[in-house]
């Protein structure tokens, strides 16, 4: 973003050049029941996982959005964004059967 005779204009550089942060979360599971014959034709399993789970807000995208110029934004016209997936930790369980 640069001012051009008094206007605020954003240079978007070549393709693919930009690069965001770097990116990492940790992701844990766990499997019970493997052993957990429910007879001849299959056997289930209960997955229990967490993913991201120290909470790293990891962003996604990053983008330019058009503002009302005022003091709280220090009078600018475009202020940056960036746009999170997955922002705290998110715990799912899972049943999965085979056969």
């Amino acid at each position: 973003m640069f001012d051009y005779q008094g206007h605020q204009a954003i240079y978007y550089g070549d393709r693919n050049k930009y690069r965001l942060p770097d990116y990492h979360r940790l992701d844990v599971s766990v499997t019970f029941g493997e052993n957990l014959r429910l007879d001849r034709r299959g056997k289930g399993s209960w997955t229990f996982s967490v993913v991201n789970v120290y909470g790293r807000k990891n962003p996604f995208s990053v983008f330019y959005k058009k503002d009302v110029p005022n003091a709280d934004n220090n009078y600018r016209h475009y202020s940056l964004y960036k746009l999170y997936i997955i922002g705290r930790p998110l715990p799912t369980l899972t049943y999965n059967f085979s056969f």
